[in-house]
């Protein structure tokens, strides 16, 4: 990212130095102009310089401001046959889990924001100049560079409770399930549970672990342990389902297409995603140029047209690497449609207005 922001500041700063007076005697590079841009593709600065009569370069960059869109993911569990059902709270343990001060809900908020800026070279073609009527309009190719992520998502601070509540419930359900008997005396506060902990040179060490008496106490008094039997299974997210198998790096599969993709938090209670295409954009277009000012040829408006090629369709990537777009028939409503809008944007339109000045 910082290479690229650089090289992006060299380039630009190429553009604007003057050139010789050999260049302006041919020709070129005779007259320039500095524009404000805004549209689709962000709002940009950029340079031009007119080769010759019928083509002009510009270079610049365009950045999208900032803002967030939420859209919402239930929380899902298994019921008593194994099928997959939305829960309106963490059965059994959400009332235990909110007296413990969790917060949990049936839903995580995903907080979405645009990450896309880009560096941009084209080149512009008058081919109708001396036409009457046409000489304002031009073609354009060239391309956008800039970083391959356009977007990110993340949970929302209000879904923070909720998602470390998840992850308290699937460990007391794996630990419950795995060995209830040992953990039970840990949970009522009569022992200690020993864990294997590691030290800064990755060597293993033996640990007991006590649980805080104010929780023993507020297991104790007001919520009776439930039998590990009757516990729903994992609290997930429920993102849809496999659209083909899903290999490791070893050929071996680890989704089968069909099954549900269950996505559970990181382990700093977190949930992720983020949009991603190729760095490099070639763009084409059609583009009119025409004055600002009546009678006036310093100020000059334009409109930009055209298509930025991705090179195939982006991919949405949750944080534990699944491509939503392409693995995945997502199930969750507002989820499903970002996701198919995006993964249809097998090319990105551009419609952009130029407010230049000429400065010689």
């Amino acid at each position: 990212m910082k290479n690229f922001y650089l090289l992006s500041l060299l380039v630009f700063g190429l553009m604007c130095v003057p050139v010789s007076s050999f260049a302006q005697s041919e020709g070129y590079f005779r007259h320039w102009d500095v524009a404000l841009t805004g549209g689709t593709t962000g709002v940009g600065i950029e340079v031009a310089t007119q080769v010759g009569s019928v083509v002009r370069l510009r270079t610049g960059f365009d950045i999208i401001p900032r803002f967030e869109k939420d859209i919402r993911f239930e929380v899902a569990s298994f019921d008593n046959n194994g099928k997959i059902k939305a829960i309106s709270k963490f059965p059994e343990y959400s009332t235990r889990l909110k007296q413990l001060g969790f917060d949990v809900k049936d839903y995580i908020d995903m907080t979405c924001k645009p990450t896309f800026s880009n560096f941009k070279f084209l080149v512009d073609v008058f081919p109708f100049k001396n036409h009457k009527t046409l000489k304002h309009f031009y073609v354009t190719a060239g391309f956008y560079w800039g970083p391959s992520k356009i977007g990110e998502a993340v949970n929302s601070v209000e879904g923070a409770q909720t998602l470390v509540g998840m992850q308290a419930y699937n460990w007391i359900y794996d630990n419950h399930s795995e060995d209830y008997e040992k953990l039970y005396p840990f949970i009522k506060g009569n022992e200690p549970m020993t864990i294997t902990a590691y030290d800064i040179d990755g060597e293993p060490y033996t640990l007991d672990v006590y649980l805080d008496p104010r929780i023993v106490q507020a297991l104790n008094d007001k919520v009776d342990l439930p039998n590990p039997k009757t516990l729903p299974s994992h609290v997930f997210v429920n993102m849809g389902t496999f659209t083909h198998d899903i290999v490791d790096d070893e050929g071996n599969v680890i989704h089968k297409a069909g099954s549900h993709y269950l996505m559970e938090p990181l382990g700093d209670a977190t949930v992720r995603a983020k949009a991603c295409t190729n760095a490099f954009k070639p763009y084409l277009g059609l583009g009119y140029k025409g004055r600002l000012i009546k009678n006036n040829d310093r100020f000059h408006v334009g409109v930009d047209c055209g298509v930025l090629f991705w090179g195939g369709k982006p991919a949405v990537y949750s944080h534990d690497g699944i491509n939503l777009t392409r693995d995945v028939d997502c199930s969750a409503g507002k989820v499903r449609k970002y996701v198919n809008l995006i993964g249809d944007l097998v090319v990105y339109p551009v419609l952009n207005v130029r407010f230049s000045c000429n400065i010689f």
